[in-house]
């Protein structure tokens, strides 16, 4: 099977359907633009659908319970991760972009190259590689980043009810994600950015007006 994202790939994504991917830091508002992007898709026929890292699946929920809860080694974190995503591949994103539909997930294998990679510092080829295994070569078509300041993080943090251990991390270790996802998007066409600190409805916008761009190029 051709990866997505390389030209081949995307000659199998016009017949396939289309995969996207929600990037950026914890509380950046992703889970909000990915319901008001799925809503306009399936308004203009779309065959839309919706799911998440870690987790999108019964086992990948439960690893996700343990991710978010449960002090662990970078190693241990990736391997989770790996886990959740290889049963998410597999078993739902593959059967459904054969069917021509329109993926849209919250986070994917670019998360473990900033959070397992470049922050917690394994080294990133190691991280590729289990990327490769769990994906089986399954690449994002089109990667939204949605890219808020650490200033915005905290006061969004304050306003969160239950916070996870990545939540409690630091302020630090947020900048520190931030930084690799900007460095990350500028090497990887794939990608486009957003602010996140802008009105909700006018990052809606801009993210489907670029949307409705690719799905027409590639159509």
């Amino acid at each position: 099977m051709a990866a997505f994202g390389t030209k081949e790939g995307m000659a199998e994504a016009r017949k396939r359907g289309f995969f996207i991917t929600f990037e950026g830091g914890d509380g950046v508002g992703k889970t909000t633009q990915i319901k008001l992007l799925a809503k306009a898709l399936k308004n203009e026929g779309h065959r839309v659908f919706v799911t998440r890292e870690p987790g999108g699946t019964p086992t990948g929920e439960v690893l996700r319970k343990l991710f978010k809860t449960q002090n662990m080694s970078p190693v241990t974190e990736l391997m989770v991760l790996e886990a959740s995503r290889a049963e998410l591949c597999e078993n739902v994103l593959k059967p459904r972009l054969q069917k021509g539909e329109i993926i849209l997930c919250d986070r994917f294998a670019e998360s473990s190259l900033v959070y397992q990679g470049a922050v917690r510092g394994l080294p990133l080829k190691m991280v590729g590689a289990a990327n490769q295994i769990a994906t089986q070569g399954l690449k994002a078509d089109f990667i939204i980043l949605l890219d808020a300041t650490t200033k915005d993080f905290a006061s969004r943090l304050k306003t969160k009810s239950k916070k996870d251990r990545l939540d409690q991390a630091g302020m630090s270790f947020h900048e520190k994600v931030r930084k690799a996802f900007r460095k990350l998007a500028k090497a990887d066409r794939r990608f486009r950015a957003y602010s996140a600190n802008l009105d909700r409805q006018e990052i809606h916008a801009q993210i489907l007006k670029d949307v409705q761009k690719v799905l027409k190029r590639h159509a």
